[in-house]
């Protein structure tokens, strides 16, 4: 059986309800639960003791809110990595509500269909029949803001996002990604990446607080962006369900 990191960022005090039923999908596999509580969410002691009880062998910690979900994300891939836990697969979730958006518990729905019980049978069947996939993730979340014309991006992280590529020496001509953040990744290549470009580090360049990039870019969701590039820069593609 396939081995499975589930990372899972905790942000909203009443969010942990909607999460469990779909996380317990996951424990019918051989599933190591790895969370990350931002110490702005009020009830996050009563939500620890709710997580051992349902999940006794998982690995908790609280983060200050920097990066929002991204910077829960990075934090639970560097205690992954420190652990030296060993996996086949990932799975990067979190509580995501946003509120700013008119529909944003749909939004949130059609992300989280990936760890729905059927949908986990369809994804790891496809990690396994086909080696040229990296990342698997809602179909309505994929995005590609590239513009091989101009060769720049059409987002208002295009200029964070260009010397990114840069500085993490990011090789690839597949620019697509997740919006949202949530998806099923290979762990070998992302644990590779993140051994060259350790993610604590990533984590300080991160903003704190609920940052938007509305109006001008921020790092946070420029890392959004990067880990669909990480994936191309090892030859794979993402794929959606």
């Amino acid at each position: 059986m396939s081995k499975v990191l589930a990372l899972t960022h905790i942000y909203y005090n009443h969010s942990y309800n909607i999460l469990k039923p779909l996380l317990l999908n996951l424990s019918e596999y051989d599933t190591c639960f790895l969370f990350s509580i931002s110490l702005d969410c009020v009830e996050r002691k009563k939500i620890t003791q709710y997580i051992y009880t349902d999940f006794p062998n998982s690995f908790i910690i609280e983060t200050p809110n920097i990066g929002k979900d991204i910077g829960g994300k990075l934090a639970l891939l560097n205690l992954a990595l420190k652990l030296n836990l060993q996996s086949d697969y990932m799975v990067l979730l979190h509580d995501k509500v946003s509120p700013q958006e008119l529909n944003g518990l749909e939004w949130r729905d059609k992300l989280l269909k990936i760890i729905d019980k059927e949908t986990i049978k369809t994804i790891l069947n496809l990690f396994e029949t086909n080696t040229s996939i990296g990342i698997i993730a809602s179909e309505e979340s994929i995005s590609d803001e590239y513009s091989a014309e101009t060769g720049n991006f059409s987002t208002v992280n295009n200029k964070m996002l260009q010397e990114s590529i840069s500085l993490y020496n990011i090789k690839t001509d597949n620019y697509k990604f997740v919006a949202g953040t949530m998806f099923w990744t290979r762990n070998a290549y992302m644990s590779d990446f993140f051994k060259l470009h350790p993610p604590i580090e990533m984590r300080k360049r991160l903003e704190h607080g609920n940052v938007l990039d509305n109006l001008n870019g921020t790092f946070t969701h420029t890392v959004e962006r990067l880990f669909g590039l990480i994936a191309g820069n090892y030859g794979y593609k993402i794929q959606g369900v």
